[in-house]
């Protein structure tokens, strides 16, 4: 497995480097990975408490085709980022590893 570990994702700052309220945000570069020819772009969404709920965006890393798109459950969510996005990664390897089997 490669995993490519240095993108910046943060789609809520703005163009100044501050988040809504000018905080500066934080840069976040554990969220895209590649496998078996697949890009997976797991940054999480903040929820309004402070918890992470994780989404991950896969995409063939030849022509940048949207392959799939999962939020998770509501209810599943976590206090940590890293978590968060750990957990959708985990979930996008094991979905393509299921989907790319072959006899």
């Amino acid at each position: 497995m490669l995993w490519l570990c240095r993108t910046i994702l943060n789609a809520r700052a703005k163009k100044n480097g501050r988040g809504s309220q000018g905080r500066v945000t934080h840069m976040h570069f554990d969220a895209a990975f590649t496998h078996r020819g697949y890009l997976l772009n797991c940054a999480p969404a903040r929820a309004g408490d402070g918890t992470y709920q994780p989404y991950v965006v896969i995409s063939r890393s030849s022509d940048g085709e949207l392959v799939a798109n999962r939020f998770f459950p509501a209810e599943l969510r976590f206090s940590d980022e890293a978590a968060a996005i750990a957990h959708a990664r985990d979930w996008a390897v094991r979905w393509i590893d299921a989907s790319t089997v072959t006899l």
